[in-house]
Protein backbone atom coordinates (compact mmCIF):
# COMPACT_ATOMS: atom_id res chain seq x y z
CA UNK A 1 0.00 0.00 0.00
CA UNK A 2 1.24 3.50 -0.74
CA UNK A 3 2.62 5.43 2.23
CA UNK A 4 0.55 8.48 3.10
CA UNK A 5 2.51 11.68 2.45
CA UNK A 6 2.91 13.70 5.70
CA UNK A 7 2.95 17.01 3.77
CA UNK A 8 0.12 18.18 1.56
CA UNK A 9 -1.14 21.23 -0.30
CA UNK A 10 -3.37 23.42 1.84
CA UNK A 11 -4.81 26.79 0.87
CA UNK A 12 -7.64 26.79 3.42
CA UNK A 13 -6.12 26.46 6.89
CA UNK A 14 -5.71 29.92 8.45
CA UNK A 15 -2.36 31.13 9.75
CA UNK A 16 -1.79 29.77 13.29
CA UNK A 17 -1.83 33.12 15.09
CA UNK A 18 -1.86 31.24 18.41
CA UNK A 19 1.74 30.19 17.71
CA UNK A 20 2.88 33.81 18.15
CA UNK A 21 3.60 35.40 21.55
CA UNK A 22 0.43 36.81 23.08
CA UNK A 23 1.37 40.47 22.63
CA UNK A 24 2.07 39.88 18.93
CA UNK A 25 -1.28 38.13 18.55
CA UNK A 26 -2.83 41.40 19.68
CA UNK A 27 -0.89 43.31 17.02
CA UNK A 28 -1.98 40.91 14.26
CA UNK A 29 -5.64 41.08 15.25
CA UNK A 30 -5.61 44.88 15.62
CA UNK A 31 -4.02 45.43 12.20
CA UNK A 32 -6.51 42.97 10.72
CA UNK A 33 -9.36 44.99 12.21
CA UNK A 34 -8.06 48.42 11.22
CA UNK A 35 -6.95 47.53 7.68
CA UNK A 36 -9.59 44.85 7.06
CA UNK A 37 -6.84 42.38 6.20
CA UNK A 38 -6.58 38.65 6.98
CA UNK A 39 -4.16 37.30 9.58
CA UNK A 40 -2.74 35.17 6.74
CA UNK A 41 -1.30 38.41 5.34
CA UNK A 42 -0.55 40.40 8.50
CA UNK A 43 1.24 37.68 10.50
CA UNK A 44 3.90 36.73 7.90
CA UNK A 45 4.73 40.41 7.27
CA UNK A 46 5.02 40.95 11.02
CA UNK A 47 7.39 37.98 11.28
CA UNK A 48 9.51 39.32 8.43
CA UNK A 49 9.89 42.78 9.98
CA UNK A 50 10.72 41.31 13.39
CA UNK A 51 13.31 39.01 11.84
CA UNK A 52 14.94 42.04 10.20
CA UNK A 53 15.76 43.52 13.61
CA UNK A 54 17.91 40.59 14.80
CA UNK A 55 20.81 41.22 12.42
CA UNK A 56 23.92 39.25 13.32
CA UNK A 57 23.57 39.92 17.03
CA UNK A 58 21.89 36.72 18.19
CA UNK A 59 22.22 33.10 17.13
CA UNK A 60 21.20 29.64 18.32
CA UNK A 61 23.22 26.50 18.95
CA UNK A 62 21.62 23.29 17.69
CA UNK A 63 22.97 19.77 17.30
CA UNK A 64 24.59 21.00 14.07
CA UNK A 65 28.10 22.47 14.42
CA UNK A 66 27.11 25.72 12.67
CA UNK A 67 24.90 28.21 14.53
CA UNK A 68 21.46 29.30 13.31
CA UNK A 69 20.40 32.94 12.90
CA UNK A 70 16.78 34.06 13.07
CA UNK A 71 16.81 35.73 9.65
CA UNK A 72 13.99 34.79 7.29
CA UNK A 73 13.45 35.05 3.55
CA UNK A 74 9.72 35.73 3.04
CA UNK A 75 7.61 36.37 -0.05
CA UNK A 76 3.92 37.04 0.62
CA UNK A 77 1.61 37.75 -2.31
CA UNK A 78 -2.03 38.69 -2.86
CA UNK A 79 -4.12 40.12 -5.64
CA UNK A 80 -3.71 43.94 -5.89
CA UNK A 81 -5.68 46.08 -3.45
CA UNK A 82 -5.59 43.94 -0.28
CA UNK A 83 -3.67 46.55 1.78
CA UNK A 84 -0.35 44.69 1.95
CA UNK A 85 1.62 47.88 1.21
CA UNK A 86 -0.21 49.84 3.90
CA UNK A 87 0.33 47.14 6.51
CA UNK A 88 4.01 46.77 5.69
CA UNK A 89 4.43 50.56 5.86
CA UNK A 90 2.91 50.59 9.37
CA UNK A 91 5.09 47.70 10.52
CA UNK A 92 8.26 49.32 9.15
CA UNK A 93 7.67 52.70 10.78
CA UNK A 94 9.65 52.12 14.03
CA UNK A 95 12.48 50.48 12.07
CA UNK A 96 12.81 53.44 9.72
CA UNK A 97 12.62 55.87 12.63
CA UNK A 98 15.46 54.00 14.32
CA UNK A 99 17.45 54.21 11.08
CA UNK A 100 16.81 57.97 10.82
CA UNK A 101 18.05 58.50 14.37
CA UNK A 102 21.17 56.41 13.71
CA UNK A 103 21.93 58.50 10.63
CA UNK A 104 21.46 61.74 12.57
CA UNK A 105 23.97 60.57 15.17
CA UNK A 106 26.38 59.55 12.40
CA UNK A 107 26.06 62.99 10.84
CA UNK A 108 26.74 64.72 14.16
CA UNK A 109 29.86 62.61 14.67
CA UNK A 110 31.11 63.48 11.17
CA UNK A 111 30.42 67.18 11.72
CA UNK A 112 32.20 67.12 15.08
CA UNK A 113 35.23 65.37 13.59
CA UNK A 114 35.49 67.90 10.75
CA UNK A 115 35.08 70.82 13.15
CA UNK A 116 37.90 69.54 15.34
CA UNK A 117 40.19 69.28 12.31
CA UNK A 118 39.33 72.75 10.99
CA UNK A 119 41.33 75.78 12.08
CA UNK A 120 38.53 78.22 11.34
CA UNK A 121 35.46 79.11 13.39
CA UNK A 122 32.93 78.36 10.66
CA UNK A 123 30.97 75.10 10.96
CA UNK A 124 31.65 72.44 8.32
CA UNK A 125 29.63 72.79 5.12
CA UNK A 126 26.95 70.27 4.25
CA UNK A 127 28.95 69.17 1.22
CA UNK A 128 31.97 68.43 3.41
CA UNK A 129 29.87 66.39 5.84
CA UNK A 130 28.34 64.43 2.96
CA UNK A 131 31.81 63.70 1.60
CA UNK A 132 33.01 62.59 5.05
CA UNK A 133 30.17 60.06 5.35
CA UNK A 134 30.36 59.03 1.68
CA UNK A 135 28.89 55.62 0.94
CA UNK A 136 29.20 54.58 4.57
CA UNK A 137 25.77 55.88 5.55
CA UNK A 138 24.22 53.84 8.38
CA UNK A 139 21.58 51.56 6.88
CA UNK A 140 19.21 48.97 8.28
CA UNK A 141 16.60 48.71 5.50
CA UNK A 142 17.01 48.77 1.73
CA UNK A 143 14.18 48.28 -0.73
CA UNK A 144 15.53 48.10 -4.23
CA UNK A 145 19.23 47.80 -4.93
CA UNK A 146 21.55 46.30 -7.51
CA UNK A 147 23.94 43.57 -6.41
CA UNK A 148 26.80 46.06 -6.61
CA UNK A 149 24.95 48.64 -4.51
CA UNK A 150 23.95 45.99 -2.01
CA UNK A 151 27.57 44.86 -1.69
CA UNK A 152 28.67 48.43 -1.00
CA UNK A 153 26.02 48.95 1.69
CA UNK A 154 26.91 45.63 3.30
CA UNK A 155 30.59 46.64 3.43
CA UNK A 156 29.71 49.68 5.56
CA UNK A 157 27.03 48.06 7.74
CA UNK A 158 28.62 45.11 9.49
CA UNK A 159 27.77 42.94 6.45
CA UNK A 160 24.05 42.84 7.36
CA UNK A 161 20.98 44.44 5.76
CA UNK A 162 17.22 43.95 5.76
CA UNK A 163 15.75 43.91 2.24
CA UNK A 164 12.09 44.95 2.48
CA UNK A 165 9.75 45.83 -0.37
CA UNK A 166 5.98 46.33 -0.42
CA UNK A 167 5.90 45.91 -4.23
CA UNK A 168 8.66 43.54 -5.20
CA UNK A 169 7.81 43.14 -8.89
CA UNK A 170 10.72 45.37 -9.94
CA UNK A 171 13.04 43.69 -7.43
CA UNK A 172 12.22 40.26 -8.82
CA UNK A 173 12.66 41.48 -12.41
CA UNK A 174 16.12 42.79 -11.53
CA UNK A 175 16.91 39.54 -9.75
CA UNK A 176 16.12 37.68 -12.96
CA UNK A 177 18.46 39.97 -14.92
CA UNK A 178 16.03 42.36 -16.63
CA UNK A 179 18.70 45.10 -16.55
CA UNK A 180 21.70 42.81 -16.99
CA UNK A 181 21.03 41.00 -20.26
CA UNK A 182 19.27 38.18 -18.47
CA UNK A 183 22.18 37.52 -16.11
CA UNK A 184 21.03 36.09 -12.77
CA UNK A 185 21.49 38.65 -9.98
CA UNK A 186 20.78 36.51 -6.94
CA UNK A 187 24.26 35.47 -5.82
CA UNK A 188 24.29 37.85 -2.86
CA UNK A 189 20.90 36.57 -1.71
CA UNK A 190 22.26 33.03 -1.80
CA UNK A 191 25.31 34.06 0.23
CA UNK A 192 23.23 36.12 2.64
CA UNK A 193 21.03 33.22 3.65
CA UNK A 194 23.92 31.00 4.70
CA UNK A 195 26.33 33.68 5.92
CA UNK A 196 28.97 32.96 3.31
CA UNK A 197 31.80 35.10 1.94
CA UNK A 198 31.23 37.15 -1.21
CA UNK A 199 33.71 38.64 -3.67
CA UNK A 200 32.39 41.15 -6.18
CA UNK A 201 33.90 41.74 -9.60
CA UNK A 202 32.83 45.37 -9.56
CA UNK A 203 34.85 48.24 -8.11
CA UNK A 204 32.15 49.29 -5.68
CA UNK A 205 34.11 49.54 -2.46
CA UNK A 206 37.62 49.81 -1.13
CA UNK A 207 37.24 46.34 0.35
CA UNK A 208 35.64 44.12 -2.27
CA UNK A 209 35.63 41.06 -0.06
CA UNK A 210 32.70 40.39 2.29
CA UNK A 211 33.55 37.82 4.93
CA UNK A 212 30.12 36.81 6.29
CA UNK A 213 27.11 38.23 4.48
CA UNK A 214 23.78 38.05 6.32
CA UNK A 215 20.46 39.24 4.92
CA UNK A 216 16.81 39.10 5.86
CA UNK A 217 14.22 39.49 3.10
CA UNK A 218 10.55 40.52 3.38
CA UNK A 219 8.82 40.98 0.06
CA UNK A 220 5.17 41.63 -0.66
CA UNK A 221 3.85 41.24 -4.19
CA UNK A 222 1.04 40.11 -6.45
CA UNK A 223 0.11 36.70 -7.80
CA UNK A 224 1.85 37.55 -11.08
CA UNK A 225 5.09 38.36 -9.23
CA UNK A 226 4.93 35.09 -7.31
CA UNK A 227 4.26 33.12 -10.49
CA UNK A 228 7.28 34.68 -12.22
CA UNK A 229 9.48 34.10 -9.18
CA UNK A 230 8.54 30.47 -8.59
CA UNK A 231 8.64 29.50 -12.26
CA UNK A 232 12.05 31.00 -13.08
CA UNK A 233 14.43 28.08 -13.80
CA UNK A 234 17.50 29.88 -12.39
CA UNK A 235 15.78 30.82 -9.15
CA UNK A 236 14.72 27.18 -8.78
CA UNK A 237 17.90 25.61 -10.11
CA UNK A 238 20.32 27.65 -7.99
CA UNK A 239 18.44 26.87 -4.79
CA UNK A 240 17.21 30.40 -4.09
CA UNK A 241 13.55 29.35 -4.15
CA UNK A 242 14.12 26.76 -1.41
CA UNK A 243 15.47 29.44 0.92
CA UNK A 244 12.21 31.39 0.76
CA UNK A 245 9.05 30.83 2.71
CA UNK A 246 6.35 31.98 0.31
CA UNK A 247 2.58 32.07 0.27
CA UNK A 248 -0.25 33.34 -1.89
CA UNK A 249 -3.11 34.78 0.14
CA UNK A 250 -6.26 34.34 -1.95
CA UNK A 251 -8.45 37.00 -0.34
CA UNK A 252 -10.82 39.42 -2.09
CA UNK A 253 -10.31 43.17 -1.98
CA UNK A 254 -12.15 44.39 1.16
CA UNK A 255 -15.25 46.53 0.58
CA UNK A 256 -14.96 50.13 1.72
CA UNK A 257 -17.06 51.57 4.54
CA UNK A 258 -17.34 54.82 6.50
CA UNK A 259 -16.14 53.53 9.89
CA UNK A 260 -13.28 55.57 11.36
CA UNK A 261 -10.47 53.19 12.31
CA UNK A 262 -7.24 53.82 14.16
CA UNK A 263 -4.64 51.43 15.57
CA UNK A 264 -4.95 51.65 19.35
CA UNK A 265 -2.11 53.36 21.20
CA UNK A 266 -1.52 50.32 23.41
CA UNK A 267 -1.05 48.02 20.41
CA UNK A 268 1.20 50.54 18.66
CA UNK A 269 3.30 50.75 21.84
CA UNK A 270 3.56 46.96 22.00
CA UNK A 271 4.97 46.84 18.47
CA UNK A 272 7.27 49.84 18.82
CA UNK A 273 8.62 48.53 22.13
CA UNK A 274 9.46 45.12 20.65
CA UNK A 275 11.24 46.61 17.63
CA UNK A 276 13.24 49.07 19.74
CA UNK A 277 14.27 46.37 22.23
CA UNK A 278 15.44 44.00 19.49
CA UNK A 279 17.31 46.69 17.56
CA UNK A 280 19.02 48.00 20.68
CA UNK A 281 20.08 44.52 21.76
CA UNK A 282 21.06 42.87 18.47
CA UNK A 283 21.44 45.22 15.50
CA UNK A 284 25.07 46.31 15.08
CA UNK A 285 25.89 44.74 18.43
CA UNK A 286 29.57 44.21 19.21
CA UNK A 287 28.82 40.99 21.06
CA UNK A 288 26.79 38.08 19.67
CA UNK A 289 24.22 36.61 22.08
CA UNK A 290 24.27 32.81 22.18
CA UNK A 291 20.98 30.94 22.65
CA UNK A 292 20.80 27.24 23.52
CA UNK A 293 18.16 24.63 22.57
CA UNK A 294 16.91 21.89 24.88
CA UNK A 295 16.81 18.22 23.86
CA UNK A 296 13.08 18.19 23.14
CA UNK A 297 13.33 21.15 20.74
CA UNK A 298 16.15 19.42 18.89
CA UNK A 299 14.22 16.15 18.74
CA UNK A 300 11.13 17.81 17.24
CA UNK A 301 13.16 19.55 14.55
CA UNK A 302 15.04 16.36 13.66
CA UNK A 303 11.73 14.52 13.48
CA UNK A 304 10.44 17.09 10.96
CA UNK A 305 13.54 16.69 8.82
CA UNK A 306 13.42 12.90 8.94
CA UNK A 307 9.82 13.00 7.71
CA UNK A 308 11.10 14.90 4.72
CA UNK A 309 13.97 12.47 4.17
CA UNK A 310 11.75 9.39 4.47
CA UNK A 311 9.38 10.73 1.79
CA UNK A 312 11.85 12.58 -0.42
CA UNK A 313 11.14 10.35 -3.42
CA UNK A 314 7.60 11.74 -3.47
CA UNK A 315 8.73 15.35 -3.04
CA UNK A 316 11.16 15.65 -5.94
CA UNK A 317 8.73 17.82 -7.91
CA UNK A 318 9.12 20.61 -5.32
CA UNK A 319 12.51 21.81 -6.63
CA UNK A 320 14.43 21.33 -3.39
CA UNK A 321 11.93 23.24 -1.20
CA UNK A 322 11.71 20.47 1.44
CA UNK A 323 15.47 20.57 2.05
CA UNK A 324 15.13 23.91 3.87
CA UNK A 325 11.97 23.26 5.86
CA UNK A 326 13.69 22.12 9.04
CA UNK A 327 16.30 24.88 8.82
CA UNK A 328 13.59 27.50 8.45
CA UNK A 329 11.82 25.92 11.42
CA UNK A 330 14.98 26.51 13.49
CA UNK A 331 15.11 30.12 12.33
CA UNK A 332 11.43 30.54 13.17
CA UNK A 333 11.94 29.06 16.64
CA UNK A 334 14.76 31.50 17.40
CA UNK A 335 12.65 34.38 16.10
CA UNK A 336 9.67 33.43 18.31
CA UNK A 337 12.07 33.07 21.24
CA UNK A 338 13.45 36.58 20.68
CA UNK A 339 9.95 38.01 20.26
CA UNK A 340 9.09 36.50 23.64
CA UNK A 341 12.20 37.42 25.62
CA UNK A 342 13.58 40.43 23.77
CA UNK A 343 17.03 41.47 24.97
CA UNK A 344 17.01 38.60 27.50
CA UNK A 345 16.85 35.83 24.88
CA UNK A 346 20.30 34.55 25.83
CA UNK A 347 19.18 33.90 29.41
CA UNK A 348 16.50 31.41 28.33
CA UNK A 349 16.57 28.11 26.44
CA UNK A 350 14.56 27.42 23.29
CA UNK A 351 12.29 24.61 24.46
CA UNK A 352 10.05 22.03 22.84
CA UNK A 353 6.95 24.22 23.08
CA UNK A 354 8.67 26.99 21.13
CA UNK A 355 9.76 24.50 18.47
CA UNK A 356 6.21 23.11 18.23
CA UNK A 357 4.93 26.63 17.56
CA UNK A 358 7.64 27.23 14.96
CA UNK A 359 6.77 23.98 13.19
CA UNK A 360 3.08 24.96 13.16
CA UNK A 361 4.00 28.11 11.25
CA UNK A 362 6.37 26.29 8.90
CA UNK A 363 3.72 23.67 8.14
CA UNK A 364 1.33 26.50 7.22
CA UNK A 365 3.91 27.78 4.73
CA UNK A 366 4.53 24.22 3.45
CA UNK A 367 0.82 23.85 2.68
CA UNK A 368 0.78 27.14 0.77
CA UNK A 369 3.98 26.34 -1.12
CA UNK A 370 2.74 22.92 -2.19
CA UNK A 371 -0.63 24.40 -3.22
CA UNK A 372 1.08 26.92 -5.45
Amino acid sequence: DPVELPFEADEETPFPVEALPENMQRVVRELGRVYKAPADLVAPLLLGCTSSCLGKGVRMHTQHPDPTYGLLYLLVCTIPGVNKSTILKWLQRPMLEWQREARKKQRIRAETALASESKGNNPPAKKAIDAEIGKGVTTLVVEHSSQEGLATSLTHNNEYLAVISSDCSGVVDDLKGAKNNGSFQGELLLKGYAGEAYDTNFKVAADEHLEEVRLSVTWAGTDQTLEGFVADPRIRGKGLLSRFLFAFIDEPVPRRDVERRQVSEKVAELWESLIERLLRAYWRSDKIVEVEMDDEAIRLNVELDNLRIDHQHKLTHLSGLPERWSENALRMALLIHCMEYGEHAGSHTVDGLTMERAIMIIRWFIGREMAW
